[in-house]
């Protein structure tokens, strides 16, 4: 007991007071022992090797007390290491690791066998020369002033090749101690994936809500400039002022899928689904792209016999369409090809569901791997500025998942891409209204209740040259007082879902007090996943998402 409160410091003490007492008082005790000259001569050469051994021993104890104590601290030092929960190396002054816990291993795969010093490690864990050099240089420089001033070493990132081969980006702290380092490399990887997604998520709210935020509006006014385009087309005799109503068509379609990019990109709603047929939305794709394609391009289609139904809203289905043939036209410089090819795969590649493929492939530049690794990323595009949004592929990409399938690309620089959608196929036959056209349905007698006079006029007049009478109301309020007398000749209803004096909610709630029955389209440039099903619940009978086409108007009009 006595012994283990020995210190270095209290042992000293006691040495130094036994030197004094020892020196003051052991020559008067061997003077007064005798008178003989010789006989004091051999005492003192006694006493003096007394000195020496007491000294000896005190000097061997001061030692074998600090070995002890040296040794007991490295074993808590490597004990806590040990059961340290991060991964960690012990480094000693000579470049030797003399320490690897057992989480090093787990993490990064090697062990005191593949790292019995610091150059085996530069070796395995950066197999890049120049990295590796430039690495060592500036590790070496921190470290030896972290060592000259016993320090701290604060955190640097590096990326490192683990024994299995991934690249991890790994975090270094060392601490300096008494003749050892030790360094604790704390693998972020997954945390910088996290604040990666993270940062992707907050980017994509940000896009939703402005999105959200100006889709009805710009929806709005494209309805009118798609409205007034469709009937000038429908009109016109001379070839010219057709081709030229039919461009005005084409860029106000191109235009509202801008918004349907950003909200698809975004998730932010999957658009009103239907059951729609495959090759008659890639059909009505083809014949608006081929207005703006050059004609040294040539397009080739190989369908497959296969019905193909998906269930998808089908402007969103043709906008995806539309933009892998524009990114298709565009990586051609010159004469080309374009392939539209289809067919119906038995299982996809995560589980068994039929699936319906999609490819969109091209004979153009093609794409090198760093770039097709961020061609779904938003707003990532390389195309001159002015030439692209960055939105079309990885809107697509947005749909495809949405609709609960994937994305596909096959591309090498100077050998073209090939793209491909694939989407679960549906489970029931098509109805008869997914493939209607303007004749198939009877004449309506219709209230179009919508505070746009543009979008009114227009609607009014396409509705007309589908053989139905329509009766224009600009709100809520006059369209309750207009039913309030002819709600026996009504058939179907028109509302606009987003108009100041009494919006949607409002009006489809008053609607149907007057009748239970009748058929409540809402007509909306957009509404979210909640506010669908909040009409639903009212009673509204179905969507037509703005802007509208006849072809649209006449086949949800069918079912009426």
């Amino acid at each position: 007991m006595f012994r283990a409160r020995l210190t270095p410091t209290s042992i000293s003490l006691i040495y130094v007071v036994l030197g004094a007492l020892w020196i003051l008082f052991s020559d008067q005790v061997i003077a007064g022992m005798t008178d003989d000259t010789l006989v004091l001569s051999r005492l003192q050469t006694i006493k003096g090797w007394f000195y020496i051994l007491a000294t000896g021993a005190m000097l061997f104890l001061l030692m074998r007390l600090g070995t002890r104590r040296l040794a007991a601290s490295e074993r808590q030092l490597r004990d806590t290491l040990i059961h340290f929960p991060l991964p960690t190396l012990g480094i000693d002054h000579e470049d030797r690791i003399f320490f690897i816990n057992q989480r090093f291993t787990d993490t990064y795969g090697y062990d005191h066998h593949d790292l019995p010093n610091m150059d085996c490690w530069w070796r395995l864990a950066y197999p890049d020369e120049t990295y590796r050099e430039e690495l060592r240089h500036r590790w070496s420089e921190s470290l030896a002033r972290v060592r000259a001033n016993d320090g701290f070493l604060a955190p640097a990132c590096f990326k490192v090749r683990a024994k299995d081969g991934s690249d991890r980006t790994v975090e270094f702290t060392a601490i300096a101690l008494v003749q050892r380092t030790i360094v604790v490399c704390r693998d972020i990887t997954d945390q910088l994936a996290i604040e990666e997604r993270l940062r992707h998520s907050e980017k994509m709210a940000a896009i939703g809500q402005l999105a959200g935020g100006i889709a009805h509006d710009f929806n709005n006014m494209l309805q009118g400039i798609l409205g007034y385009a469709q009937l000038l087309s429908a009109t016109a005799t001379e070839e010219t002022f057709k081709a030229r109503a039919d461009g005005i068509e084409s860029t106000a379609l191109r235009a509202a899928s801008l918004t349907d990019k950003l909200l698809t990109c975004a998730r932010k709603g999957p658009g009103i689904v239907s059951q729609v047929a495959v090759h008659a939305i890639i059909d009505e794709a083809l014949g608006l792209f081929e207005r703006t394609v050059d004609p040294r391009i040539k397009l080739h289609k190989a369908y497959t016999t296969d019905q193909l139904l998906v269930m998808a809203d089908p402007g969103l289905l043709q906008n995806a369409v539309l933009n892998l043939l524009i990114n298709a036209r565009d990586a051609i410089v010159g004469p080309g090809d374009i392939r539209i090819t289809t067919s119906r795969l038995s299982s996809s590649p995560a589980d068994d569901r039929p699936m319906v493929a999609i490819a969109i492939a091209d004979t153009g530049t093609g794409m090198d791997d760093s770039t097709k690794a961020r061609a779904t990323e938003p707003f990532f595009t390389t195309k001159p500025i002015g030439k692209g949004t960055g939105l079309g592929l990885s809107a697509v990409h947005g749909f495809a998942a949405e609709r609960g399938g994937q994305l596909s690309i096959d591309s090498r620089l100077g050998h073209g891409t090939t793209v491909t959608i694939l989407l679960p196929l549906a489970e029931t036959p098509a109805s008869q209204e997914a493939n209607a056209t303007p004749s198939d349905g009877r004449a309506l007698n219709l209230l179009l209740i919508d505070d746009e006079a543009a979008v009114r006029d227009t609607t009014a007049a396409l509705l007309h040259s589908l053989g139905h009478q329509t009766h224009a109301v600009d709100g809520g309020q006059e369209a309750l007082r207009w039913l309030g007398t002819k709600r026996r000749g009504i058939d179907a209803v028109l509302l606009d879902l987003a108009m100041p004096d009494m919006d949607g909610r409002q009006c489809l709630a008053r609607l149907r007090t007057i009748d239970a029955n009748i058929a409540i389209y809402i007509t909306t440039g957009y509404a979210d996943d909640d506010t669908m099903a909040e009409l639903q619940a009212l009673g509204a009978t179905a969507f037509i998402r703005k802007p509208y086409t006849r072809q649209q108007l006449a086949t949800a009009l069918n079912s009426a």
